[in-house]
């Protein structure tokens, strides 16, 4: 990506916490062609990413979702 095209990105006020002196609530994924905007931040959407698997899928996981070869992956 040719990033000297790329224009400045103006959030919306509830996503601009530093002008209280805070950091802004709003990360980033580097998708490589794609960047992905995250309101609250990298960590919280991980946070909710990981909590949102079950502990079924969890257990199918485990077991290589019935892929015995991927048990060790």
């Amino acid at each position: 990506m040719d990033r000297r095209h790329v224009q400045p990105l103006d959030t919306p006020p509830p996503l601009r916490d530093h002008a209280r002196g805070g950091q802004p609530k709003l990360g980033y994924v580097d998708l490589g062609s794609l960047l992905l905007l995250v309101p609250d931040g990298v960590e919280r959407l991980r946070a909710d990413l990981l909590n949102a698997i079950t502990n079924e899928v969890w257990a199918e996981a485990a077991i290589g979702f019935g892929d015995p070869e991927l048990t060790s992956e």
